[in-house]
């Protein structure tokens, strides 16, 4: 522990560091609605198409935490998903 933030300001740190990841992917998101539109009729993407959705990647702590964040009741009692698929896929193939 930090002994000039101790753990309040730690807690602070990381939240604040949180809000600046969301906010970078909120404006890459705005920044490229424009190329979505532009190819959204060759966008493939819907539910039920979720070949590609696997679990077998890793995620680093940063990208970890928003997923805590944002779904800690499905962390904690999401049902099992099929071997080899997302962990966020549901029984019908889409995103939960």
């Amino acid at each position: 522990m930090n002994p000039v933030l101790g753990q309040t300001g730690l807690l602070r740190m990381g939240l604040c560091f949180m809000d600046t990841i969301q906010n970078i992917h909120d404006e890459i998101d705005r920044q490229t609605a424009p190329i979505e539109n532009i190819h959204a009729d060759r966008l493939q993407c819907r539910r039920g198409c979720c070949a590609c959705c696997i679990d077998d990647l890793t995620v680093f702590d940063v990208e970890a935490e928003p997923i805590r964040r944002h779904y800690p009741e499905l962390l904690t009692r999401g049902t099992p998903h099929p071997p080899g698929a997302c962990a966020f896929l549901d029984n019908h193939g889409g995103c939960r």
